[in-house]
């Protein structure tokens, strides 16, 4: 068993580290937007905004993580595609548990007393699990478009 070396061009070097500087650059933004948030919800006592913004800045991190290989996708020809089962399985509930917080503070008594009951419960243990799931989303939604050669 041998190592192979994969013979990688200064290109790919620069596009990488411009690459990991755009996300690491994000992560810092939006740790700063994050906390302004939560500040503001402490002040107003009111969740929904900062919900919101925590929805969006995960999911969007998520959605960098997988943005190579929506490029590369991109650069294919044949014809656009999603991978249902990836959807369908990975997708649905990552989403499901992004949402979470926001059903749990609902105003309608369904969404906030059954459909968020399992949310509840893992709340309980730990209300960081949340951000995770909405990484995991915004991944799903840049990895799930595929290409398929017309034959």
């Amino acid at each position: 068993m041998g190592v192979i070396l994969v013979k990688i061009s200064r290109y790919n070097w620069i596009i990488y580290f411009a690459y990991a500087v755009l996300l690491f650059c994000f992560i810092i933004i939006s740790y700063k937007i994050y906390e302004l948030g939560d500040m503001i919800r402490i002040c107003k006592y009111n969740a929904l905004p900062f919900l919101t913004l925590s929805l969006v800045i995960f999911t969007l991190i998520g959605f960098l993580l997988g943005l190579e290989k929506l490029i590369l996708e991109i650069r294919k020809e044949g014809s656009w595609r999603i991978n249902l089962p990836k959807v369908v399985f990975i997708g649905i509930p990552s989403l499901y548990f992004s949402i979470g917080l926001l059903d749990y503070y609902s105003k309608i008594f369904f969404i906030s007393e059954v459909l968020s009951y399992p949310i509840r419960i893992l709340i309980n243990y730990n209300p960081n699990f949340i951000s995770i799931f909405q990484v995991i989303f915004g991944y799903v939604i840049s990895s799930c478009f595929v290409k398929i050669e017309k034959t």
